[in-house]
């Protein structure tokens, strides 16, 4: 037995009979984001929970736009005084890849991808790899005591670009180690609590966020074959509470015959940031 929102008073009768609960304001508001045929739609509109109700995250088709938009460079007007933002996927030793996402504003500029480094190892290529390309760390300058006013600090911090690493595993080193060098890093870890309810953690909010930006056509990204075949692979599904879940990481891997490093990076790298165009909003707040 199932029970549709569409059923109740407040919906048929198109005003608020029972005060709080279901509005036909809320019901469009999931269709014209989820849409009617995704698995949010059917579970809390329609109250359908099918046992097959895993989705693609992203279709391939947006991610091919997305390519043309790179290549055509539609967005680059937007990339003005934008700084560079570094994020970093980290692995160890095994076959999975260390990757590096470099994103100015709504432009993912390249992807870096190595193996089989050691936590000293990564860091110190991650720091080689950012002052190749511009991202440097925080800068401290003396300030003489006839050019500061009674009172104030005799040195000042400025620049700095923006660092996130994914925390989990061998991250949490690499995170303590680019903070020592002076990088402003914000530590990043799916498994916490996201801003938004309508997610089961941060993981599943921050892929929802990439597939907003990439639905209205926002970002643009290189065309990047093993990129997109990370990306149109993932799953999701809505859970029996109506919360929006990305399928596990090992049952990805164990689709795709490898870990969906380079995907997991540009997730990160696009976390943070938001259009005011978009329907979606930045997931992580940079630190």
């Amino acid at each position: 037995m199932t029970i549709s929102a569409l059923d109740h008073p407040n919906v048929k009768e198109g005003r608020e009979v029972i005060p709080g609960a279901v509005t036909q304001h809320f019901l469009a508001d999931i269709e014209r984001e989820y849409g009617r045929n995704s698995g949010v739609y059917q579970s809390r509109v329609l109250g359908e929970f099918a046992d097959d109700a895993d989705e693609t995250l992203v279709r391939r088709s947006l991610l091919l736009a997305a390519a043309d938009r790179w290549e055509s460079r539609d967005l680059e007007y937007l990339t003005a005084n934008e700084p560079l933002v570094a994020a970093l996927d980290p692995a160890r030793y095994g076959p999975d890849s260390t990757v590096l996402a470099i994103r100015q504003g709504p432009i993912l500029r390249e992807l870096i991808a190595w193996r089989r480094t050691d936590t000293m190892t990564t860091t110190g290529r991650v720091i080689t790899e950012l002052g190749e390309r511009g991202v440097g760390p925080k800068q401290t300058f003396w300030i003489p005591p006839e050019e500061r006013g009674w009172g104030n600090a005799s040195t000042v911090t400025v620049g700095g670009d923006q660092v996130v690493v994914d925390e989990v595993g061998v991250g949490g080193g690499i995170v303590d180690r680019l903070r020592e060098q002076n990088y402003r890093v914000t530590s990043y870890n799916g498994g916490r609590s996201p801003r938004r309810p309508a997610f089961a953690n941060l993981r599943a909010e921050s892929h929802w966020h990439l597939r907003m930006l990439l639905e209205d056509r926002l970002i643009a990204l290189p065309r990047d074959e093993a990129l997109f075949d990370e990306l149109a692979a993932i799953r999701w599904r809505a859970t029996s509470n109506g919360k929006i879940q990305i399928e596990p990481k090992d049952d990805l891997k164990n689709r795709l015959g490898r870990s969906p490093d380079r995907a997991d990076a540009v997730v990160l790298a696009f976390s943070g940031w938001q259009s005011r165009r978009s329907r979606s909003t930045a997931t992580v707040h940079w630190g």
